[in-house]
């Protein structure tokens, strides 16, 4: 006779099962051509925002701002642009990326 080894090989199997659903359906959420197409209209929007906060900053503190970068003192490029602006660290860091990609400084990248 098949002996199933009692309840503990049941849950075994049971638990075998349930992760490798789990992880299919995660594997295939990741291909889904509709997430693919919000990623790209997330990062189209992003460098689009970065843009506009490139655009909108005071002519001073751009001149500040690119002074600094020349320097490569990123991280004080930053802070201004984040207190001129008010804006968050992650698009302050963007926008002063942008400015030293358009300068075409070969100051190091910012942190």
């Amino acid at each position: 006779m098949f002996d199933a080894g009692g309840p503990s090989s049941l849950l075994t199997l049971l638990l075998a099962i349930f992760v490798g659903y789990v992880l299919g359906r995660t594997h295939a959420s990741l291909r889904d051509p509709r997430r693919v197409d919000e990623k790209k209209r997330t990062a189209l929007a992003a460098a689009q925002s970065t843009q506009d906060i490139v655009r909108r900053m005071p002519p001073d503190v751009r001149s500040n701002v690119e002074r600094l970068i020349a320097e490569g003192k990123l991280i004080e490029a930053i802070r201004d642009v984040r207190l001129g602006l008010n804006i968050g660290l992650k698009e302050a860091k963007d926008a002063v990326e942008e400015i030293r990609r358009k300068t075409g400084s070969k100051s190091a990248r910012a942190p």
